[in-house]
C-alpha cells in the first residue's frame, strides 16, 4: 500500500499454532503480510478508480504482487498455498474479486505491541502533553478487526441481548472482543459451542437477565454449559413436558 513507518511484533506470535506449523517460506509470507496490513481505517483508490474501505489489519494485493514483495525465493504458487493454509488455521481470510484480493489478518492487533512510539522532535516543554495524548490514542486503538471471530462474537452476543431489550446501550465491543479472545484462546472453548451458549443464555428466562456482558458470560460459562447440557438431555425434555422437571434433580442429569 506504499505506507512508510514501522510495525512491532508481539512475542505472542511465536506461540501461535500457525507460526509453529509454518515452513520457512510461509513465515516470510506471514511477516510480509503483517508489514503490508494497514494500521488504521482508511479508503484507497484502485487503478480502476474504485474506492475501497480498508480496516486495521487489512490490505489489498494480488498473489503475484505479494510474491514479489516477499522476495525472489517466494513464488506465486507458494503464496496461493500459504493463503489457503492461513485461512484454514484462522490466521487470515482473503476475498478475491476482479483485479484484486482483500486480505484480512484475524486478530491483527494481537501480533502488534500496542504502544505508541513517542515523538522525539517535540520541544521538551511539550513532552508532558504529548505523552498524555499518545496514551489516549493507544486506548482508542482497535485491537480486533471487525471480521475477527472475537469481534463477531461480541456483536453476536449484543445482537441477542438487544432482541430481549431493544433499548440496551451499545457496549464497548472492543472490550467484549477481548473477553471472547480469553474465552477462545485461554479457556480453550470451542467456537461453535460458544455461539450455541450465547443463543441458549439469551433464550433462557433466567440467564437473559443475568448475562448482559461478555465478561459475565465468561464468568458463568461453566454453569451455562451444565444447564445447557442438562436441558438437552431427552429425559429432561420429557420430564419438562410432563410438568415434573427439576433442573436440580441429579437423577435426571446426564
Amino acid at each position: 500500500m506504499g505506507e512508510l513507518g514501522w510495525i512491532k511484533l508481539h512475542r505472542a506470535l511465536k506461540d501461535n499454532p500457525t507460526w509453529k506449523a509454518c515452513k520457512a517460506e510461509r513465515k516470510v509470507i506471514m511477516i510480509t503480510m503483517l508489514l503490508l496490513a494497514s494500521h488504521k481505517e482508511t479508503v484507497i483508490t484502485l487503478n480502476t478508480g474504485k474506492k475501497v474501505k480498508i480496516l486495521p489489519g487489512q490490505f489489498i494485493t494480488s498473489r503475484s504482487s505479494l510474491a514479489e514483495k516477499c522476495g525472489k525465493d517466494v513464488s506465486e504458487q507458494m503464496v496461493r498455498s500459504a493463503l489457503q493454509f492461513f485461512k484454514k488455521t484462522n490466521f487470515s481470510t482473503n476475498e478475491s474479486t476482479n483485479g484484486y484480493t482483500l486480505v484480512t489478518i484475524i486478530n491483527w492487533g494481537l501480533y502488534q505491541d500496542v504502544e505508541s512510539k513517542q515523538p522525539t522532535s517535540q520541544p521538551v516543554v511539550n513532552q508532558g502533553s504529548t505523552t498524555i495524548k499518545n496514551v489516549k490514542n493507544v486506548k482508542n486503538k482497535k485491537l480486533y478487526v471487525e471480521t475477527s471471530n472475537e469481534y463477531r462474537l461480541a456483536e453476536f452476543l449484543f445482537k441477542h441481548i438487544r432482541k430481549n431489550n431493544p433499548n440496551a446501550k451499545t457496549p464497548n465491543l472492543q472490550s467484549w472482543a477481548k473477553d471472547f479472545d480469553y474465552i477462545l484462546r485461554l479457556d480453550k472453548r470451542n467456537l461453535e459451542e460458544v455461539q450455541e451458549l450465547i443463543r441458549f443464555c439469551q433464550n433462557d428466562s433466567f440467564w437473559c437477565t443475568n448475562i448482559l456482558s461478555a465478561s459475565k458470560f465468561r464468568k458463568q460459562y461453566d454453569q451455562l454449559y451444565l444447564k445447557y447440557k442438562n436441558e438437552k438431555n431427552p429425559l429432561n425434555k420429557k420430564a419438562k413436558e410432563d410438568g415434573v422437571y427439576n433442573p436440580y434433580d441429579t437423577d435426571l442429569m446426564i
